[in-house]
């Protein structure tokens, strides 16, 4: 019985574990914005990309720190930091709104 029990909650212990990557981020003057939407393991998603007015839909996977957007024929890789911020493009670092 507390084998079938484990076998059962593991993986909600591993999903509660996961630091899941939710919520917008902006640049400091609000020229662009991310708005991550998780799927329900966590780890991929929709982000949905602001910039002066155009909006695009792009998928993206976490692995570690590492953020990675998954655009057709190319990936932009962007960085979590431990204080919560995004390091983006072009040097850009991103703060939860």
């Amino acid at each position: 019985m507390k084998r079938f029990m484990l076998i059962l909650l593991l993986p909600l212990m591993l999903w509660g574990c996961n630091h899941q990557l939710s919520g917008k981020y902006s640049d400091a003057i609000g020229a662009t914005s991310y708005e991550f939407k998780p799927d329900l393991l966590g780890t991929t998603g929709t982000v949905v990309q602001k910039t002066l007015g155009f909006e695009t839909q792009i998928k993206y996977e976490v692995s570690g720190d590492e953020i990675r957007l998954v655009m057709p024929g190319a990936h932009l890789l962007m960085q979590m930091n431990k204080n919560g911020t995004i390091d983006g493009p072009l040097g850009v670092t991103l703060r939860k709104e």
